[in-house]
């Protein structure tokens, strides 16, 4: 490397404006790992809140009707659980699938498509 900044990729040759840096190969691969892991955000692990069944069904059944009526596509399951937990921000997901996802009308695929 040049030691000037401006021209770090040129041609050059030694003197007292460089310096070395010696990894292990092991101490370069955790930085790496921790470059890596540094860039990905940090996954709500906060704990959920059960939210009354029937408020969640009372929400979800115009929904589903529409859906039957042919007034809006059919929707997969993670679009669902984006909407409901745009409208409820605490709804824990576990209870909307056993609970809500699992009562679907027959217009809903029951088996995930390839892909989906």
């Amino acid at each position: 490397m040049h030691p000037d900044p401006q021209k770090a990729f040129s041609n050059s040759v030694g003197g007292d404006a460089f310096h070395y840096l010696y990894f292990g190969r092991k101490s370069f691969d955790a930085l790496l790992r921790s470059l890596e892991n540094a860039a990905k955000p940090d996954v709500d692990r906060t704990t959920k809140k059960d939210v009354n069944p029937e408020k969640l069904m009372e929400w979800a059944k115009p929904l589903f009707d529409s859906v039957e009526n042919n007034q809006q596509p059919v929707f997969t399951q993670k679009k669902f659980e984006a909407m409901a937990r745009a409208e409820f921000p605490d709804l824990s997901i576990p209870q909307l699938r056993k609970k809500i996802w699992a009562k679907r009308p027959p217009v809903f695929p029951r088996r995930a498509r390839k892909g989906s």
